[in-house]
């Protein structure tokens, strides 16, 4: 089981590069397709002044995530040069559209020995381009702040399911009550880290 509360996580990191790419500009695919390819993202993230990215986030990105062997999945390769690709394909897609689509970001985390990305494209009808991060569960997560994680995650489960769940909230966290909408299904108001 994952460190954080739910497998389906929107943290502050997140909802910056979703604010960033909200309104993609082919320019941001040329800056990702031209960054050096032994180059950190947290760099271009950091000297594009991009607001992805706090400095004091840079060794979680670098470590926490893409590090190798003493990072949450040291043991997995290519973390960074995959989480790279997806987004320059992301990028691609969504400015092939007039106006371009935005972009978000969802991190599903609870699928053994692998790091995967996804990209979604939802075509005309629905207008966007989503890109799904894959990874194994991480046994401990440093909750964020709670001004990073508005409560806007919707959890439909049993009721066992729901209080794993709210169990794995940190103190200080207040979580909405569930409500059965049928019997034995609940709809969870949760945050979205």
């Amino acid at each position: 089981m994952s460190g954080a509360p739910t497998v389906v996580m929107k943290g502050g990191i997140i909802r910056k590069i979703d604010q960033r790419l909200a309104k993609p500009d082919r320019k941001y695919y040329d800056e990702l397709k031209n960054w050096p390819k032994d180059g950190r993202l947290s760099d271009l993230a950091l000297k594009g002044n991009h607001g992805t990215l706090r400095p004091d986030q840079k060794r979680h990105a670098d470590v926490d995530w893409f590090g190798e062997g003493e990072g949450w999945w040291g043991k997995l390769e290519h973390k960074e040069e995959k989480m790279r690709a997806a987004y320059t394909l992301a990028l691609d897609i969504a400015t092939t559209y007039d106006p371009p689509r935005p972009i978000r970001t969802f991190w599903l985390a609870g699928v053994p020995d692998t790091f995967q990305c996804y990209v979604h494209d939802t075509g005309e009808e629905t207008g966007g381009v989503i890109v799904f991060w894959v990874t194994p569960a991480v046994s401990k997560v440093s909750a964020p702040s709670r001004e990073e994680t508005p409560d806007d995650l919707w959890v439909i489960a049993g009721p066992k399911e729901i209080a794993a769940i709210r169990a794995r909230f940190p103190d200080g966290y207040k979580t909405a009550e569930p409500v059965e909408v049928e019997e034995g299904v609940f709809v969870f108001k949760s945050t979205g880290y």
